[in-house]
């Protein structure tokens, strides 16, 4: 009785560390698909890529009313954000140094 029940503990200690790298594994690619989608916005934030590219480049145009089930439709939304965060901070800029100018003749 007393090797079946070391056995038995052996198997379950196995059983949880299989599970602890299957989900060590599962974090890893979910945080370097992550990455790759974080340098992809980065890209077109650097290019100012409007909206509407993107929302192609993502083939969500060819999906049609299904767009908002894809998996992509995440990172446009992701895209959206940002997109319009670094156009209204550019156009304080743009504002504020056009304010800030004096002319002098």
């Amino acid at each position: 009785m007393r090797r079946s029940a070391t056995k038995e503990m052996k198997a379950a200690d196995k059983l949880k560390a299989a599970e602890a790298a299957k989900l060590k594994k599962a974090e890893d690619a979910a945080a370097k698909l992550k990455a790759k989608e974080d340098k992809m916005v980065n890209g077109w934030l650097a290019k100012l890529r409007t909206p509407d590219k993107v929302y192609k480049d993502l083939g969500l145009l060819k999906l049609g009313n299904r767009a908002t089930e894809s998996k992509n439709y995440r990172i446009y939304e992701e895209y959206l954000g940002k997109y319009y965060q670094r156009v209204e901070n550019f156009g304080r800029l743009c504002f504020l140094d056009y304010n800030t100018v004096s002319l002098r003749m």
